[in-house]
């Protein structure tokens, strides 16, 4: 399910306040969390991935966080079309054990 951000971009602002997010993950759930560089949804002439594209990329969810980690960065790549990227990208995959 997805968690809306709703504070502003770090470092955007000098005295940003930041809400927490309470959530619980059970055994074999995944936490994805990434930057807006991922997708570049402001890209008009060269879109890479569109937030629902996505959802659609993160299942079936893997047995380890790092195979989808590593099929979102390829699927990214894929439509960049060997372009360096105009935005910084970070991705982080956990995946609860137990």
């Amino acid at each position: 399910e997805p968690i809306a951000s709703s504070a502003p971009p770090l470092g955007l602002l000098e005295h940003s306040q930041f809400v927490e997010t309470h959530i619980e993950l059970q055994p074999g759930d995944v936490f994805f969390l990434y930057t807006d560089g991922l997708y570049g949804a402001a890209q008009e002439e060269n879109p890479r991935l569109s937030s629902a594209r996505l959802a659609e990329m993160l299942q079936p969810i893997p047995a380890r966080a790092q195979t989808l980690l590593d099929r979102v960065l390829e699927k990214m790549m894929q439509g960049d079309s060997g372009r360096s990227a105009p935005d910084d990208v970070a991705a982080v995959a956990v995946r609860r054990a137990n």
